[in-house]
This record gives structure tokens, C-alpha cells and sequence, in this order.
């Protein structure tokens, strides 16, 4: 049975082939394929077989316990949404059927309000399904962003406006190790073993006072005895929740990134393009002279 629908696929598991029919009529606007089994010894096989959409199962069929196998089933569906058929006079048995893992329940009442209920029911379900797959989507994306930050070569940490670190990553800890303190935070981090650490100290606990709202700040970093070694450091205020909100203050984020490579290089390049210079001064004079005298003797001829 083919149609179009909110569902591509779905199984439907009734042995009573009158209620089938009307059933299957109603599911033809919320499906493009209703398959159809009469008892739990099919509706495994369907469920090996073939990939669903979602499971639509009478509660009582031939070959079953009752609302026991609905966990059975559920547990074959794996993430595939189990909706139970029950007729009026058994939903405390639906209500059960739901504790064993049924997404929802439908009362096998066939007025001329039923495709209506069903519609409502199976929109239900897939608006909460469509949910709950962009809530894992959303984590799994956070959590490929916190690994890329905790994993970074770049240091990252979030600070309150007292500088207190919130949350800081392993390349940030290991900065603030080597700037002698704690990476408890960030004003006091800063210890004697970097150049004018103290005016460091005081420029970044200024900027975290008075920054406004999505400014930013930066400075260099170098540590006495250490001529190879330069961080580039940037603080970023990033919030200013309402004084009268819940958590009061700012917040900040701290940027920490080695540019010690590109430093080397920049000495590097000065150094060659002062060696090309002073090289090339003697050839050019001595090129400028020649011209002169050509030019001489050639007003003289």
C-alpha cells in the first residue's frame, strides 16, 4: 500500500483484517508504505527485514502474552517509535504498554472521528521524534566542539569579571604553568618569570573592569630568559547578564596562541632582507659610478 506522508515506512501488526483495512486507510495520509503482519512471529521478521519508520501494534494477537511483548518488540525497534492499538476497555493495559516502552497509544474506535485522532497521535509522535533527534544532533555537535577546544593548541579559558577562571582547557593550564602561577586566574596567573609581569597584571585586570560588551584586548607575551618564546593574548567580554538577572557581573573569554614560529620567521626575514641590502650596496655603487663616468665621457665625445 503506497502513499505520502510524514512516515515512510510503517508496520502495521493486527490479526483482525477488518480493522486492518480501516486502519491502513487511515495511516494512508501518514505513510508512503503501510506493510501489514497478523502476529509477533511476522512483525520480528519485518523488523529484521526491513528498515521502519515506526511499529503500530495490537495489543492482543495470537501468538502473544499480552502487554509483555511490547518490551520484547520495543527492544527489536531499537529508536523506532512503538505505538499500541488497544481497544476502550483495556487502557490501563496501553498505559502499561507505554511503561514498556510504546511512544503512544490509540483507541480502537472506528467513528468518523478516528483517522482524526490517528493524525493527531502520529503528528504528535513525529514532532517529539524530529525533537529529540535535534537534541542529540545539538549534543553531539557540542561535543565535537569540546573536544576540538579541550584538544587545541590554542588556549582557551572564561573568566568572570574578577577574573576568575570558570572553565579553561589543557594548552591554557599549561600556559599559565609556565607563566609561573595557578590557571585559577587570569590577573594572577602571571608570575615573575614574565617581562613586566606586574604591568600585566594590572592592564588586564583594568580591561576586565572597564572593556565594554564585545570589545577586545590584546597584548604579547614574552618570558625573561627566553628570547625564542611569544604568546599572543587576546580577552574578549563576551557577556553582561542583567544586574538584576540571577548571576551578576560580566564574563570574559581568553584567547592564548604561540606565536613564537612567526616570530622566528620575522627575524628571519629582517635578517636576510638586511643581508641583501648590505650586500648589494657595494655592486650598486659601484654600477652608479660607471654610469656617471659613462655619462661624462660620452658629453665630453
Amino acid at each position: 500500500m503506497s502513499g505520502s506522508g510524514i512516515f515512510e515506512v510503517v508496520l502495521l501488526v493486527e490479526d483482525d483484517l477488518g480493522h486492518a483495512h480501516l486502519i491502513k486507510r487511515a495511516l494512508k495520509s501518514f505513510a508512503r508504505e503501510v506493510r501489514h503482519v497478523v502476529d509477533l512471529q511476522g512483525a520480528a521478521q519485518e523488523i529484521q527485514q526491513q528498515r521502519l519508520d515506526l511499529v503500530v501494534m495490537d495489543l492482543h494477537l495470537p501468538d502473544s502474552s499480552g502487554v509483555a511483548d511490547v518490551e520484547h518488540i520495543k527492544a527489536r525497534c531499537g529508536d523506532t517509535p512503538l505505538v499500541v492499538l488497544t481497544s476502550s476497555t483495556s487502557l490501563r493495559d496501553a498505559v502499561e504498554a507505554m511503561k514498556s516502552g510504546a511512544s503512544d497509544f490509540i483507541v480502537k474506535n472506528f467513528d468518523v472521528d478516528f483517522k482524526e485522532v490517528l493524525g493527531f497521535a502520529l503528528s504528535r509522535l513525529y514532532a517529539a521524534q524530529r525533537l529529540m533527534e535535534e537534541r542529540l544532533r545539538f549534543k553531539k555537535e557540542m561535543e565535537l566542539l569540546r573536544l576540538a577546544i579541550e584538544n587545541s593548541h590554542d588556549g582557551l579559558a572564561v573568566a568572570n569579571e574578577l577574573g576568575d577562571v570558570r572553565y579553561a582547557n589543557s594548552s591554557f593550564k599549561e600556559f599559565a604553568r609556565r607563566c609561573g602561577k595557578s590557571p585559577g586566574h587570569i590577573v594572577n596567573m602571571f608570575g615573575s618569570a614574565v617581562n613586566r609581569f606586574e604591568d600585566l597584571r594590572r592592564d588586564v585586570q583594568n580591561n576586565l573592569r572597564e572593556l565594554p560588551e564585545g570589545a577586545s584586548w590584546r597584548t604579547e607575551i614574552t618570558f625573561i630568559g627566553d628570547t625564542n618564546s611569544a604568546f599572543d593574548m587576546s580577552l574578549s567580554i563576551v557577556d553582561a547578564p542583567d544586574k538584576n538577572g540571577p548571576e551578576m557581573g560580566r564574563e570574559c573569554v581568553v584567547w592564548v596562541r604561540d606565536v613564537s614560529e612567526m616570530k622566528r620567521r620575522e627575524v628571519f626575514q629582517r635578517e636576510i632582507l638586511s643581508t641583501t641590502t648590505h650586500d648589494l650596496k657595494g655592486p650598486l655603487g659601484s654600477i652608479s659610478l660607471s654610469s656617471e663616468m659613462l655619462a661624462e665621457m660620452l658629453e665630453k665625445g
